[in-house]
C-alpha cells in the first residue's frame, strides 16, 4: 500500500491527506511529458540539491546548487571554471564572487523573486553528462537525467505537493 501512495503521489495525482498531516512535498525528477519519475523524495529530508550540466558554450562543468523554501528551489550557489558562464557577473547581481585556482564561485547571500523557482525544466543532452546530486538527511544521492530518456527528452525538477507518509526514506 506504502509503495502504491509512493506511486500516485510520484506521478502528481492528488490525493486526500491524513488529517492533521497537512501537505508535506516532494523533490520530484520527471520526465515531463509522461511524468515518469526517476526520483521522489520527501521535502523535509532534502537539505540541498545540486544540478550539474555542461555550459553549451564553453563545453565546460557548471553546478548550481539550491535549497528548498516554501515548494521553491532557491539558489544557493554556482561553480564554474570559465569567465563567460556568468560574464560580467550579471546572473545573481549582489552575489558574493570569489576565485581560486581557475574555479568561481558564486554563493547567493540574497535572492530575488524572480530566483527563486517553482522548477527546473530542460532537456537532458545529448552526449554530455547532466548529473542531479541531491544531498539528504540520509546521504548523498546521484541521478543521471539520461535515464529519463535520450537526448532531447523535456525533464522537471521541482517540488509536488503530497501527504506525508511516516517512516524510512523513500
Amino acid at each position: 500500500m506504502r509503495r502504491l501512495l509512493l506511486l500516485l503521489v510520484c506521478l502528481g495525482l492528488a490525493l486526500p491527506t491524513a488529517a492533521g498531516a497537512g501537505p508535506a512535498g516532494w523533490l520530484l525528477a520527471a520526465e515531463r511529458r509522461t511524468g515518469r519519475a526517476a526520483l521522489c523524495l520527501p521535502v523535509e529530508q532534502v537539505r540541498r540539491l545540486s544540478l550539474i550540466v555542461q555550459h553549451s558554450y564553453d563545453q565546460r562543468p557548471v553546478a548550481e546548487s539550491f535549497i528548498i523554501q516554501r515548494g521553491r528551489l532557491v539558489p544557493t550557489e554556482v561553480v564554474f571554471d570559465t569567465d563567460t558562464y556568468d560574464l560580467r557577473r550579471s546572473r545573481y547581481p549582489g552575489a558574493r564572487v570569489e576565485s581560486d585556482g581557475g574555479l568561481v564561485t558564486i554563493t547567493v547571500t540574497h535572492p530575488r523573486p524572480a530566483d527563486k523557482l517553482p522548477a527546473i525544466q530542460g532537456r537532458v543532452a545529448h552526449g554530455a553528462p547532466q548529473v542531479l546530486v541531491v544531498e539528504t538527511t540520509r546521504g548523498r544521492r546521484h541521478l543521471s537525467l539520461d535515464c529519463l530518456g535520450p537526448g532531447g527528452t523535456p525533464y522537471f525538477i521541482g517540488v509536488r505537493p503530497g501527504p506525508r507518509l511516516a517512516g524510512g526514506d523513500q
